[in-house]
């Protein structure tokens, strides 16, 4: 049975010619480049290593190339190929028809000796998992297998030997350098299947490494001094001194290899004059580290008083002896000025970005005809093609945009503004009373010049008809700690003639946590409006800055500033539609902080006002745990604003849901999981209120975080260098058995556009791919924020936002940071979720995360 369970036919429908009227064919390269499936059969095994428990996937890897280099290699010609887990692969049956074999590999330099505890000595046991044939390719690429065919073993083999091939290769790009740290480019390479064939997905990704080499180098260039007296020197007000801190949270983890040695050792602790450190021998008599390299290794330590790294088995290690392993990522956060530094480098018009991505194809090329791995038939028919594949798509009708008294604005290469001939927001909101907050000391000389630029932005309102009772603000200045804002806030509320309809708070351009204060005030305490800017923007706003500030103040407030004219659509209403964003956002990599689920919902009859619910989660947990009780929420409020905005109390005829989120090996889980609550809580909702139909549901998930990327061929781009705003492909790229099609609705700004790649998993509603594609097309337009088509439709946007404003859920006096257990400490849940507030009852049905 194909993946999505479609019965419409109507989704195999080609892109390659016009389906809708002013849709027009686009040629495009797309970066895939073919390859034929092996013809022969892939043997799967399952790896054990004992002892294990502590073994990296390097170390593993390792044991794995002695064991079929050394120890027994005529079991493995040609070689097999690890995935640095324990799922090795290989085109011949290399237990030689055995269901398991047990070998052992001694990783030391010493030889075993029998009877005796041997630290290097590692028993590796191999058992038989399965045999992929052809005819497995083949079910993949007919559509007929079980699950989403790009979560499949035969797939997994053939990236596990890409991987494989190219281990030990000089396999990236160098960019640039800063403060320790290299700027790379390297390239992610990944089998796909598609109706077309089989194709490899190359792309180009920028990540920052440690430098490599001698780490008194790094060091020296993380402190951003070329001396190496600089090393040794523990003087107050020194270089080392004022960067001791800083310098161990840096180092913290590193990998580094002790030179003449070979083994890798982790950085746990520095250690200052590393020479004369002291520990005790085996007898208990005690020896310098200096006197220790100089008889036990015969190195003569030439700067004993730089300091010295600590292992996790408290070695100490001199910093001269030490060199820094290559390719391992920076993963903490960057300076905004370093984050400036490798957007800069990782930004490439697609031209440019095919360029390198086509010498990555190469590079693979090379590495497939020279891999141990593989036959000399399979090394023919796994051969890359150079060429990127050239598909046909369709560049979509662009919607135009709606404003108040039929007012339209058709967008051009998927941009707008507001200038020119005057606008009106489509609903615009009455604000009775607001203020503005100064938590900037170092403007308050400039005092003259802001309340001009707020007149600036009244002005701004009014062209936009957002009403006042009162047309000048309210001024106050507050002290910006955090713990004093809300303070600041209450004093400028009491003074006001009435509860404010918003304030506008001005912050310096570092002040996360006084934002949290003000968030958590105005949000869940108050139930108050703020809008947050920076001083150094709003001081020398513009025109368009402060029309940006207008559209999101008056989506926080309810109102709607735009919606699209929708296509025709024969199988949907879209007045009586709702459509649905759900998102789960998780805790970065080390950190026990709750995942955070969000659903948000239109209420009213263009899908441009919607309300919101977000929850926490047990950590990274895909699936929303609580989607029956949040949706539970969510459709009483669309019959209670139904009934109060248009005298019409009802429930939807039709939904259409986004999802984000969700990585291709865990989407069958959990769109089958979560449909069923949908539909769960879809029966108890109308049977509550005694409705007989029931609505139509569309289930689409959305994907951002995919490598697929298109470059115009010979046809003419956007001044970007993208295709057009509007591209859409989902011919010969799509997925076996599966409804999915790929839609660049964005206009190029900096370098590469990504497409938004959308499978439809359920379709009760019946949508033509063409319908369908157009609907998705205009949502994109239905941002507030935005005058601009944005990468993903509003619903989905939206709930992305939403995620994001869990921190400013919590009291400011909750400290997150502490609360954010190490991987090894339990987490207590329940301990966030009694912390957790709900947003206040004021701005349920409004925008106020944006």
């Amino acid at each position: 049975m194909a993946y999505t369970q479609n019965q419409n036919p109507n989704f195999r429908r080609s892109a390659g010619a016009p389906t809708r009227r002013g849709d027009a064919p686009y040629e495009a390269s797309v970066n895939l480049f073919r390859i034929r499936p092996p013809v022969s059969s892939i043997f799967h095994f399952d790896v054990v290593f004992s002892p294990g428990d502590d073994l990296s996937p390097r170390r593993k890897a390792d044991i794995i190339l002695k064991l079929q280099t050394h120890v027994v290699p005529g079991y493995f010609a040609p070689q097999a190929f690890f995935d640095g887990k324990a799922n090795l692969f290989a085109f011949h049956d290399v237990l030689q028809g055995e269901a398991l074999l047990k070998f052992e590999v001694n990783m030391s330099r010493k030889a075993v000796v029998s009877g005796q505890h041997h630290r290097g000595l590692f028993l590796v046991t191999i058992k038989r998992v399965q045999e992929v044939t052809v005819q497995d390719f083949m079910t993949i690429l007919e559509g007929r297998g079980e699950g989403l065919p790009i979560a499949t073993t035969p797939l997994q083999a053939l990236n596990v030997l890409l991987r494989n091939s190219l281990q030990y290769k000089n396999d990236f790009i160098h960019r640039g350098n800063m403060n320790g740290l290299d700027i790379v480019s390297a390239f992610f390479r990944s089998v796909r299947p598609t109706v077309d064939g089989l194709y490899v997905n190359v792309d180009i990704i920028t990540v920052v490494n440690y430098q490599s080499g001698s780490l008194p180098d790094l060091v020296l260039a993380f402190l951003g001094k070329p001396d190496l007296r600089e090393l040794g020197d523990y003087r107050n007000g020194s270089v080392l001194s004022k960067n001791w801190p800083k310098l161990k949270k840096f180092l913290e983890h590193l990998k580094i290899k002790q030179n003449g040695d070979g083994k890798v050792y982790i950085v746990e602790d520095l250690v200052r004059d590393a020479g004369k450190f002291t520990f005790p021998l085996k007898d208990g008599t005690l020896i310098t580290v200096e006197d220790h390299f100089r008889i036990n290794k015969n190195v003569v330590l030439r700067y004993p008083s730089w300091f010295g790294i600590k292992t996790k088995r408290e070695e100490v290690i001199p910093l001269e002896c030490c060199t820094v392993e290559q390719g391992q990522q920076y993963r903490r956060p960057l300076t905004p000025a370093e984050t400036t530094k490798v957007i800069k480098a990782a930004t490439k018009k697609p031209n440019a970005r095919f360029r390198d991505i086509e010498s990555g194809v190469e590079k693979l090329a090379v590495a497939l005809i020279q891999s141990p791995c593989l036959t000399e038939q399979d090394r023919a028919r796994l051969a890359v093609v150079r060429e990127p594949l050239l598909v046909t798509g369709r560049v979509l009708n662009t919607p135009s945009v709606m404003y108040r008294g039929q007012k339209t604005i058709t967008p051009k290469n998927g941009f707008w503004n507001l200038k020119g001939d005057p606008v009106v927001f489509q609903k615009p909101s009455f604000i009775r009373s607001w203020g503005v907050l100064l938590f900037d000391a170092s403007i308050s000389q400039k005092l003259p010049k802001l309340r001009d630029n707020m007149m600036k932005l009244k002005k701004c309102m009014d062209l936009l008809v957002l009403g006042f009772d009162e047309a000048k603000p309210e001024f106050h200045s507050g002290n910006p700690s955090p713990d004093q804002a809300g303070k600041a806030l209450d004093a400028l509320k009491r003074s006001l003639k009435g509860p404010p309809a918003m304030i506008l708070v001005i912050l310096p351009d570092n002040a996360a946590e006084t934002k949290r204060a003000v968030k958590y005030w105005g949000d869940i305490k108050e139930g108050i409006v703020t809008q947050c800017v920076k001083s150094s923007k709003i001081m020398g706003a513009n025109d368009q800055y402060l029309n940006n500030v207008c559209m999101k103040i008056n989506g926080k407030l309810g109102g709607s500033n735009h919606f699209p004219v929708f296509p025709d659509i024969s199988c949907l209403d879209i007045s009586k539609t709702m459509a649905i964003g759900i998102d789960v956002s998780h805790p970065g990599p080390g950190v026990q902080k709750p995942s955070v689920a969000s659903v948000v919902g239109s209420h009213d009859k263009w899908l441009s006002q919607y309300t919101s619910c977000i929850s926490i989660q047990t950590p990274r947990k895909e699936m929303v745990e609580n989607l029956f009780d949040m949706l539970w929420e969510l459709f009483p409020r669309y019959w209670m604003f139904r009934g109060k905005e248009y005298k019409e109390p009802a429930l939807p005829d039709h939904i259409v849901i986004f999802r984000d989120g969700v990585s291709e090996g865990e989407l069958q889980t959990v769109v089958n999981e979560e449909f069923s609550q949908i539909k769960d809580v879809i029966e108890k909702a109308w049977a509550h209120i005694k409705m007989k139909s029931r609505p139509k549901v569309t289930f689409i998930v959305v994907g951002k975080r995919h490598h697929i990327r298109f470059s115009p061929s010979h046809m003419a781009g956007d001044p970007s260098g993208n295709c057009p705003s509007g591209f859409v492909m989902n011919d010969k790229i799509s997925m076996p058995g599966t409804f999915d099609f790929y839609l660049q609705s964005q206009g190029g700004l900096l370098g590469t556009s990504r497409p938004g790649h959308y499978i439809v998993v359920r379709d009760e509603n019946g949508f033509r791919a063409d319908q369908l594609q157009a609907f998705c097309f205009a949502l994109c337009h239905n941002y507030v924020r935005s005058t601009s088509a944005v990468s993903i439709p509003a619903p989905v946007y939206y709930a992305d936002l939403a995620c994001g404003r869990a921190d400013y859920h919590y009291d400011p006096s909750f400290d997150l940071d502490a609360s954010s257990a190490g991987v090894n400490d339990e987490f207590n849940l329940e301990e966030w979720k009694a912390h957790f507030k709900k947003v206040h009852k004021n701005l349920i049905g409004a925008l106020y995360f944006i």
